[in-house]
């Protein structure tokens, strides 16, 4: 369900239809630890960037976070009454945690160093959660009427604007480096990239009836992934460009 580089490459976290966190080398392929503590399937799992904690969220109301080097359970939090804890983002440089519920429609800041919330929003079903590269603002992507994408003040959790476009789910944003640009996948079979924070569109994607289940900005780079229903995994090489050339690699088994 959910695969997660640690920020110096050396691990790979992930979370599926089974209550605990597997820990991979990726050079290998060996497991170096599982981290048990969950009693659902996970649904999320994230990172901090500065590599020291790991945080997990699974189909309830709990999310724990980890001490990345060792495996140990630090904290463990829960959105009352939630369901599918599917969107989990670290601010970049405060001990913050944003987190969404799928299926009541909550999303809550919480405080890794307290466990408390700190405040919660009710933007439209949050599937994905992501802090702004500079930390002002939190996107939340999702399902519902009207805007799949809406964006608060990170402080406040005031509404700053609602981008409108996609006509399903929206699943995946991802920021650019600068944080100038949003790029957004959604079931509706496109990818979208907008003006930050103004939600000015500026470039669209279309795949047809395939659902882009998948899109990431590459770090350091003017590229980025996409993934789809059709099996097919998308490299764009400039999001610069008014016609951006892509490398596909189709997957197969």
């Amino acid at each position: 369900m959910s695969v997660a580089w640690s920020p110096d490459g050396a691990e790979i976290a992930t979370g599926s239809y089974f209550p605990d966190v597997l820990v991979w080398d990726p050079m290998t392929g060996d497991l170096k630890r599982r981290l048990e503590g969950h009693d659902k399937w996970l649904e999320q799992v994230v990172y901090s960037p500065d590599g020291r904690y790991l945080a997990s969220g699974d189909w309830g109301e709990t999310f724990i976070l980890w001490d990345a080097k060792t495996g140990d359970e630090i904290r463990r939090f829960a959105i009352k009454d939630a369901l599918e804890i599917i969107g989990l983002s670290f601010h970049p440089t405060k001990p913050m945690l944003a987190a969404g519920s799928f299926l009541n429609g909550v999303a809550a800041v919480v405080s890794i160093d307290t466990g408390e919330i700190v405040k919660e929003v009710r933007p439209n079903n949050p599937m994905f959660a992501a802090y702004s590269p500079d930390g002002r603002y939190i996107a939340f992507a999702g399902d519902g009427e009207g805007a799949r994408i809406n964006v608060f003040d990170a402080e406040s959790l005031e509404s700053v604007a609602k981008f409108q476009g996609h006509e399903k789910c929206v699943v995946a944003l991802s920021f650019t480096d600068d944080g100038s640009k949003m790029l957004s996948c959604a079931d509706d079979g496109t990818v979208r990239l907008w003006d930050f924070p103004s939600g000015k569109p500026l470039k669209v994607w279309d795949y047809g009836h395939y659902w882009v289940v998948f899109c990431s900005m590459i770090p350091g780079r003017d590229r980025f992934l996409t993934a789809d229903t059709d099996g097919a995994v998308r490299l764009f090489r400039s999001i610069g460009t008014s016609r951006s050339k892509n490398t596909t690699c189709t997957t197969t088994g």
